[in-house]
């Protein structure tokens, strides 16, 4: 807590109603009430009552967001360590859903704090107060502790995770999953930053590791560990039977218990189902915040349960009661019993004395405090100043708290002249207040710049899959052979040749055709992309000559294809452009005032297309991230850079829509600058549009936002810096032209979701410079999507859940002809919900309205068309429905699917279509896609799947087409690349040599130590990447840490790597090892010399005999059994290489 916070902590105490309070509460009274606390006053009345009283403190409010808010203040005022939340599961009663990963997150460490009595405050609401959840002694049960030289099986390990709701899983990146392999064991438990990986040394732990679950490497040890469940269940096998016989269960005797929705049927496993009352201290104190509209609430959601209830009945479902899954106020005051209690209110209320009382009892009157919310400023510091020199004539202390460091840099210059007499401080509360009777005047970034940003703490998800992450390959999938040709993959056989074993991908061919390509080959296969929308490549026929004239087809056009794009690149390098100056003040200032919590590779993003920015040649530059992840902001800050440089700015947007979106945001982000934003699209008149082209033209408008009306030749700017194009994939091929032109003159922001094939292309092939945002903002939670069909029933209740909680609902209706009469069935089916309609074929001024009041919560759902496809940020829309799914593009459907999940609730996307048996391939293929892939970060993965659908097409041109239909995307970026190489004068990976090598080793990797077979494939494959030693070391020590000591077999695949790697380095064309000897076969004229020999047979102890045969090459004899020709050729290669660094390690281990 800073000098500033305490400071003002202390005047909240020192009122002389909150003392009054704290003396009857925690006197003898047991019971006391106050009125006027709020704003953030009331988190420092909390923490001053939590001091004092040195006991944990439960605080029940109405409503999830207040909750939240004061989440945020009771950290700034007590720390993160001291303050708890127990969130509401956002879970309808009966829904057959479960609570997300993240909100467990925070309810079961919580309860397990409650459970332990720490002195801790918990924030809770009134509906989550009311829930059931795991009893006291079954949550003491499912912890389980390890240590470090304990014993336990690692079979039982295994069961007591699944117990306990964790997910098994083929890699351990997400909270709750887990792996069994060998000797390891690796999960992902509650309350931990990173993800743990014990290892056994029979049934003996012998080490406990957090690792990164991004690389899977170890990044800190560990001596114990507390394991919390991961549902609010303990669901072993007797548990499980012993409920069966109590009634039905959602899942079929034998199956995995933790199916969706299975938490309403907890009392039928845990009769004595608990609240959190149940695991809150006795001689806790608990906090009721408005009581009456706490109890309004509990009988909101038993009446929502009761109607739930009984829809189910009707249709002859066995579920626990709603009384057996929720408290009403009389039973949650029972449960509170006769723990210390404090009723807060805003106003005195006979109701907020009555609430959660059987019968009226004698409670003391409510004492009171004077606490005065602060007017909103906005960003106009003439009038802040002016006020705030009238309150200090007054005498009172000012202090002015901000978010961050930056932010009160700035305000200190700002209001030097009164900085002496105010007190700033870094300190992010959510509300500024007064204590009229103490002379107190607060207040914060929310009062000075009318915003304010969620400010609890981030829980981690895991994020998306890197780019280069999208080819795994399952049995029957087309791959491309560089040297063969099209054939289908079989899966993956360990088969024993000339005495070795080895793993192969097996491929068929034509008359099948088998082809056998050992793991070391792998880098020669690759997944096809391409061809035709539905289309099928031909699977070639080996030995039959076609394949290599269509390779030497494809390489004439590629190499012309080649020689244009360098032409294109090589004019943007050489043309001068204008380099801005490095950033000033007001730019730190600017970025300082974030209020949202920078993600790194927001910060990463935005320093690369500065530093473009800041060189001389015009910057193109694509910023890919997914929907929500702050790409806008990285905009903002280009955009402000330049119009700091005299430069003026347009900004791009596909839609009308959009634009006003983003004149809004540009507008508040850059309101304290004196920057002029303006727009130029349909929602303006022809008289509003001529001025702002004026004002343009004059240099009077820095940024210009609009959509494909800023490219009209009437469009002219004074000095046109930069452009920033916004979802480049939306516009025409005409627009397309334009933007390559623009490439050459000015500097060029591209921002994109989902990337078009080309200019992912692009940016792998070097030609485009490229920034991933692949972090997610802390707290967004993958969004849940579902194909279902459509019918009345499922749409209603997917509307009616998301308005229960509090949300608003887009339902998506691409047909103007038909999109009333739509409306008009839904008005029917939910007379008491506020429909709007919107469209693109609306009046300006109609649609504009329409949008407004939705924004402002005028109306509960908007039935739209694909208008709010970009760009809205809308964070109360929480549930999309989209009719007729399947009419949709892929790229579409992430677009749409983007427009809800902008919040921390949990998120849900409903794909309608009409039945599933009438769905044609494709439409399958695309919603399967968009289903799957719902994980945050999943642009990338998407736009390839998109390819895979649509085919790879025009990723370069229409001209191209079929030449990468023939041979496949990842062969033609391959051969492109390479073309590119040679024109360039650089070496390509086609000019170096390919050692044969004949070793008589088995090297693999064991399916006992990778079980997995894409592991296996994905980790050959980086096998086959890797050019340098310390590549192969890195991987050697990535395997030991993730699977285990090295096994003979993986120990030797690395070696034959590290004789591959230094034979190519030395020149060896041939090498062949045999036991006792080894020939090794030079590159013509790359011999070693004499002496590098005569050092050799010095530094090996082992007798040797060498023999240079002008045919053979030089052969390597040992004489002395001892000796090994394997460490011989090792040496000698190191020494033809110039090296004596450490070997890989031919042992096991």
């Amino acid at each position: 807590m800073s000098s500033t916070i305490h400071r003002m902590t202390e005047s909240v105490a020192a009122d002389a109603g909150v003392r009054a309070t704290f003396e009857e509460l925690l006197g003898s009274a047991r019971r006391s009430s106050l009125t006027g606390l709020a704003c953030s006053a009331k988190a420092m009345g909390i923490a001053s009552l939590a001091v004092e009283a040195g006991k944990p403190v439960l605080l029940v409010v109405g409503a999830q967001e207040d909750a939240e808010a004061l989440v945020g203040d009771l950290e700034v005022c007590l720390g993160e360590e001291r303050v708890r939340f127990f969130p509401e599961t956002e879970i309808v009663p009966y829904d057959p859903r479960s609570p997300h990963v993240g909100l467990l997150g925070e309810r079961i460490p919580a309860l397990a704090d409650l459970a332990d009595a720490r002195p801790t405050v918990t924030i809770t609401t009134a509906r989550a107060l009311a829930g059931r959840t795991l009893p006291p002694d079954e949550l003491k049960r499912a912890r389980i502790t390890l240590q470090v030289g304990q014993e336990i099986e690692l079979d039982a390990l295994a069961d007591a995770l699944v117990a306990r709701g964790f997910r098994p899983e083929r890699l351990v990146e997400e909270i709750g999953s887990f792996t069994m392999r060998g000797g390891l064991a690796d999960f992902y438990p509650f309350g931990r930053r990173y993800p743990v990986r014990v290892e056994f040394f029979g049934d003996e732990i012998e080490s406990i590791r957090e690792f990164d679950p991004a690389t899977q490497r170890t990044v800190d040890k560990l001596e114990s560990l507390d394991v919390l469940p991961q549902r609010e269940l303990l669901l072993e096998s007797a548990t499980v039977d012993a409920a069966r016989a109590r009634g039905d269960l959602p899942f079929e005797e034998g199956a995995n218990p933790f199916v969706e929705g299975v938490e309403f049927f907890a009392p039928r496993f845990h009769p004595g189902a608990a609240t959190v009352l149940d695991h809150f201290a006795a001689d806790g104190i608990v906090v009721l915040d408005e009581p009456a509209r706490l109890a309004t609430r509990l009988e909101e959601n038993l009446e929502t349960a009761a109607e739930a209830y009984a829809e189910l009945r009707a249709r002859g479902r066995d579920v626990p009661k709603p009384d057996e899954l929720f408290l009403d106020a009389l039973r949650v005051g029972e449960a509170i019993g006769n723990r210390r209690t404090l009723r807060l209110s805003l106003f005195p209320s006979d109701d907020d004395q009555r609430a959660f009382l059987e019968s009226p009892q004698p409670q003391p009157p409510p004492h009171k405090i004077r606490v005065a919310s602060q007017e909103t400023f906005r960003g106009n510091f003439s009038v802040l100043r002016e006020r705030l020199r009238s309150i200090l004539d007054e005498g009172a202390e000012v202090h002015l708290l901000c978010d961050n460091q930056g932010q009160m840099d700035r305000l200190q210059e700002m209001l030097e002249d009164l900085s002496d007499r105010i007190r700033l401080d870094v300190a992010p509360l959510r509300n500024g207040f007064s204590l009229p009777d103490h002379g107190l005047v607060v207040l914060t970034d929310h009062e000075l710049f009318a915003r304010s940003g969620r400010r609890y703490r981030a829980f981690r998800h895991g994020g998306g899959a890197p780019l280069h992450d999208y080819s795994s390959l399952k049995k029957g999938d087309h791959v491309v052979h560089v040297d063969h040709g099209v054939g289908r993959y079989f899966g993956i056989e360990l088969l024993e040749t000339g005495g070795t074993e080895t793993e192969c991908l097996v491929l068929l061919y034509q008359d099948d055709a088998r082809v056998f390509v050992p793991i070391e080959q792998i880098n020669l296969v690759q997944k096809y992309v391409g061809g035709e929308a539905g289309e099928l490549p031909v699977v070639a026929k080996l030995g039959s000559g076609l394949w290599e004239r269509t390779k030497a087809r494809v390489k004439k056009a590629v190499e012309k294809m080649a020689g244009q794009l360098l032409e294109i690149h090589a004019a943007r390098a050489a043309k001068k452009g204008h380099a801005f100056a490095p950033d000033g003040d007001w730019q730190r200032e600017m970025e300082a005032s974030f209020i949202y919590e920078e993600t790194p590779d927001q910060r990463k993003s935005t320093d690369a297309v500065k530093a473009d920015m800041m060189l001389e040649k015009p910057m193109d530059r694509l910023v890919c991230g997914d929907v929500g992840y702050g790409k806008t902001e990285v905009a903002i800050r280009a955009a402000f850079k330049a119009v700091a440089d005299n430069k003026q700015v347009a900004v791009l947007v596909p839609t009308t829509i959009l634009a006003r979106q983003h004149l809004d945001t540009f507008r508040e982000r850059l309101r304290q600058y004196p920057v002029k934003t303006e727009m130029v699209s349909r929602f303006r008149n022809a008289k509003e549009v001529k001025e702002t082209i004026q004002r343009v033209k004059d240099g009077e408008v820095d940024i210009l936002i609009g959509t494909h009306r800023i490219l009209s030749k009437d469009v002219e700017f004074k000095d046109l810096g930069l452009v920033i194009v916004d979802e480049e994939q939306r516009f025409g091929v005409k627009h397309k032209e334009r933007f390559k032109e623009l490439r050459k003159l000015v500097d060029v922001l591209t921002l994109t979701a989902t990337p078009i094939p080309r200019t992912l292309n692009m940016a792998i092939l070097g030609l485009r410079d490229i920034s991933v945002i692949e972090t997610p903002p802390p707290n967004k939670l993958p969004i849940v999507t579902e194909v279902v069909e459509s019918t009345p029933e499922i749409i209603k209740k997917a509307i009616l859940r998301e308005v229960q909680r509090g949300g608003q609902v887009f339902f998506v209706h691409n047909r103007v002809q038909s999109i009333d009469r739509v409306a008009d069935k839904l008005r029917e089916q939910m007379p008491e919900l506020r429909f709007d309609v919107g469209h693109g074929q609306m009046a300006e001024r109609e649609l504009e309205k329409v949008m407004m009041d939705f924004l402002e919560r005028k109306s509960d759902v908007l039935v739209s068309t694909m208008i709010i496809e970009s760009g809205l940020d809308l964070p109360n829309v929480n549930t999309i429905l989209i009719n007729r799914a399947d009419a949709f593009g892929l790229a579409q459907l992430y677009q749409l699917r983007g427009r809800v999940g902008r919040s921390n609730h949990r998120a849900y996307a409903y794909l309608l279509v009409p039945e599933m048996k009438g769905l044609s391939d494709i439409a399958r293929k695309r919603l399967r896609a968009i289903e799957e892939f719902s994980d945050l970060g999943s642009g990338f993965r998407l736009a390839m799947r998109d390819m895979e659908i649509r085919g790879a097409g025009n990723v370069l041109g229409p001209e191209q087409s079929g030449h990468m239909e023939a041979i496949g995307y990842d062969l033609y970026c391959q051969m492109l690349k390479e073309a590119i190489a040679e024109l360039r004068g650089e070496e390509r990976p086609a000019d170096r040599i390919r050692v044969e090598m004949d070793v008589e080793l088995d090297a693999y990797l064991p399916a006992a130590y990778v079980s997995d077979p894409d592991q296996r494939i994905t980790l050959y494959k980086r096998l086959a990447d890797i050019e340098a030693l310390s590549a192969l070391h890195s991987l050697r020590d990535e395997l030991r840490d993730r699977f285990g000591r090295l096994p003979e077999e993986a120990a030797s695949l690395l070696l034959l790597k590290e004789l591959r790697i230094l034979a190519e380095g030395a020149q060896v064309e041939h090498l062949r090892i045999r036991p006792g000897e080894a020939m090794v076969r030079f590159v013509h004229g790359r011999e070693p010399a004499p002496e590098t020999v005569r050092d050799l047979v010095r530094a090996v102890p082992a007798q040797l005999a060498f023999q240079a045969d002008r045919r053979e090459g030089l052969r390597i004899k040992v004489t002395d059994p001892a000796g090994g020709a394997l460490e011989a050729t090792e040496t000698l290669l190191r020494a033809c290489n110039g090296s004596d660094t450490v070997v890989v390690s031919h042992a096991v281990n």
